[in-house]
């Protein structure tokens, strides 16, 4: 028996496989911090907010088999250890696919901005004088929501429902140079449809304006 095994030394692959477990287990926990933020904030129904719920718990049950292996690997119960994480690893599987399904069905965690089939060209949208100074106001574009504002003169327009969830910005308020979201409070600027302050991510459609013939147009910022 050579000195290695008398000393019950554990091999380069083990103890590599060790390490990149127990770095998995802390990223875990500013995923789970994350992931609970975004539940917390979903406005969708119920049945969404209950596939959440799943997708959470398997993903938790998953984190405490991953624990489990790597205190039985730190034992020396390597057979053990391998176990739970086999185990914990079917169990991310499964919450993967509900967490796909979230996003390719449910639209949670993507843009919700309205990006396609705008107008190539200017469009009228609203009277000039139907746009009072620091007033905002909702209008359509081809079927799709525009917010307006007009500030000392200058008139602004970017897309009215939130990249976030969907909110309807004309129904916030306006704060500084931005417009706040009514459900969850994300701030956009006025003048670029820039992320101010999340949880949104995606900026806001962005129009150019102009006035012509007493009328406020309108076209889609490339």
């Amino acid at each position: 028996m050579t000195l290695l095994k008398r000393r019950g030394a554990v091999p380069t692959s083990d103890r590599g496989a060790d390490v990149a477990l127990g770095v998995g287990l802390v990223g875990a926990l500013g995923s789970a911090a994350s992931g609970l933020t975004d539940w917390y904030l979903l406005t969708t129904d119920k049945s969404t907010k209950r596939v959440g719920a799943l997708h959470a718990l398997l993903n938790g049950c998953a984190v405490l088999c991953y624990g489990v292996s790597w205190l039985m690997r730190r034992k020396g119960h390597r057979p053990a250890g391998r176990a739970a994480g086999w185990l914990g690893y079917g169990l991310v599987g499964a919450a993967a696919y509900l967490g796909g399904a979230l996003v390719s069905e449910q639209k949670i965690g993507t843009d919700h901005g309205d990006r396609e089939g705008w107008p190539e060209g200017f469009e009228a949208v609203l009277k000039e004088t139907d746009l009072a100074d620091n007033e905002m106001k909702s209008v359509e574009v081809a079927g799709m929501g525009v917010l307006l504002m007009r500030r000392n003169g200058s008139i602004h327009a970017i897309g009215n429902k939130c990249s976030h969830e969907g909110g309807p910005l004309s129904e916030g308020k306006y704060d500084g140079n931005c417009v706040v979201c009514p459900w969850h409070a994300s701030r956009f600027a006025l003048s670029t449809g820039a992320v101010v302050d999340g949880p949104a991510t995606f900026p806001q459609p962005f129009f150019e304006t102009r006035v012509r013939d007493g009328q406020i147009e309108i076209r889609l910022k490339s």
